[in-house]
């Protein structure tokens, strides 16, 4: 497994593989324990699957990789939303902490942000190196994010135009 990530109300796991296999597990509570329950949905990419991430609301999943395709799946029906196609590699998908954002960090040095009501590219900033982490403040903070480029670049972005 390359990549998971559990849904905020910690009910469902999703792996990704670097066979390109994305599956999305139940998880369920066993005598005070977390348990992995029962394979929910599963399907393959073309490529290794380097991020997977979950919306706040969990209405969706988002996956994508070395193929540079991002899949958008809506949760309810596991149906594909949306395919979101960039010029280089995928290694992170993240969502900000209030579901308006989707940013997106790729090989080619760029980060692209995505407006999640409709998943159309709102903004692409480039970076020094490959953007291999995003990390989105909390709280007070929200409008800053972390960025890991490269092996050691780690940059803040401060984002104050937020969608109203």
């Amino acid at each position: 497994t390359l990549f998971r990530s559990v849904n905020n109300d910690g009910t469902m796991l999703a792996t990704g593989t670097k066979e390109g296999v994305l599956r999305v597990h139940r998880i369920q509570e066993e005598g005070g324990s977390a348990v992995l329950g029962h394979n929910i949905f599963e399907t393959r990419n073309n490529g290794a699957i380097r991020s997977a991430a979950f919306s706040p609301d969990a209405l969706h999943l988002v996956a994508g990789g070395y193929d540079k395709t991002l899949t958008i799946f809506e949760t309810s029906s596991w149906l594909t939303v949306s395919e979101l196609t960039v010029d280089a590699s995928i290694n992170v998908a993240t969502f900000d902490p209030n579901n308006e954002f989707l940013a997106l960090g790729s090989r080619d040095h760029c980060i692209t942000f995505y407006d999640t009501s409709t998943f159309h590219p709102i903004k692409t900033m480039h970076f020094p190196g490959w953007v291999s982490d995003i990390t989105w403040g909390t709280h007070n903070h929200q409008g800053l994010i972390a960025i890991r480029g490269g092996s050691t670049l780690i940059s803040l972005l401060n984002l104050p135009d937020r969608k109203s």
